[in-house]
């Protein structure tokens, strides 16, 4: 699987293994990736639509990548975010926070039991 995604006048492809997140800011997506950040002009919902098993929804605006998580934490304030590969960190909103805790709950139980 790849995006394709204009960079000036040429269109790049990028596999989606690389992707981390996707952000929505405005009337744009960003598709942050290993190798740099590119503005698409699908929405979130699609990205959701089409790709919904690699990617999991952790706020209104912001779609990461389930195999980029390395973990959840709550800072001094009582927001929740969502550590991801390389370092970058997403709020997690209070709607999607249970979904996010339950996933990685759910990943926790599989690799003690050796199916990861």
């Amino acid at each position: 699987m790849h995006l394709t995604v204009r960079v000036g006048r040429e269109l790049k492809v990028v596999p989606i293994e690389s992707v981390r997140c996707f952000l929505a800011e405005e009337k744009y997506v960003t598709a942050c990736t290993t190798e740099g950040e590119y503005v698409l002009d699908q929405s979130l919902r699609q990205l959701e639509e089409q790709q919904g098993e690699r990617f999991l929804r952790v706020h209104r605006s912001a779609l990461v990548a389930k195999a980029a998580i390395q973990g959840l934490e709550q800072d001094g304030e009582g927001r929740h975010w969502v550590r991801l590969a390389g370092g970058r960190r997403i709020e997690v909103s209070r709607r999607q926070r249970s979904r996010v805790r339950k996933w990685l709950d759910g990943i926790a139980l599989d690799d003690r039991c050796g199916f990861v």
